[in-house]
């Protein structure tokens, strides 16, 4: 797969697993019916929950996951203007594996700080499961390679 495509597929799946949870939400509001938001919430958000609970794969699913509309506008606007050059530069696979990295580096440390550090410093751990979600971690990663570079 070319270095473009590659690019426009990671958007497309982004686009996917959004309409994904618009679907859960809906669901949920309209019928009543939480048992797609939930199964999203565990398989498409980081929390340290969710690791201990060996779902390992949420620390890169949520590099596809948005819930706003302009959060994954921005996200992939910005994927889009800086990731097309830096998959260029690297070839489809290492790209790939550079924004898979970004996203298990970036979701790991947010879910050790937010279900571990932050509840341990402020004695409080009513928060320790607050999901979080977005490709904001790999799009970091991909033009902090940018500006590194250029």
């Amino acid at each position: 797969v070319s270095p473009d495509a590659l690019v426009y597929g990671i958007i497309a799946a982004n686009g996917v697993v959004f309409l994904m949870w618009q679907s859960a939400n809906s669901r949920q509001k309209s019928l009543g019916d939480g048992s797609l938001r939930l199964w999203m919430i565990k398989n498409f958000t980081t929390m340290w929950t969710n690791i201990q609970e060996g779902r390992l794969w949420t620390i890169l699913t949520p590099a596809f996951s948005h819930i706003e509309p302009m959060h994954l506008f921005f996200n992939m606007f910005m994927l889009h203007t800086f990731g097309k050059d830096i998959a260029r530069i690297l070839g489809a696979r290492r790209f790939m594996a550079f924004y898979l990295g970004a996203a298990a580096c970036g979701n790991l440390i947010s879910a050790l700080v937010r279900g571990i550090a932050l509840p341990v410093l402020k004695n409080d751990y009513s928060g320790v499961a607050q999901p979080s979600l977005g490709a904001s971690t790999s799009v970091v990663g991909v033009t902090t390679l940018f500006a590194c570079l250029y």
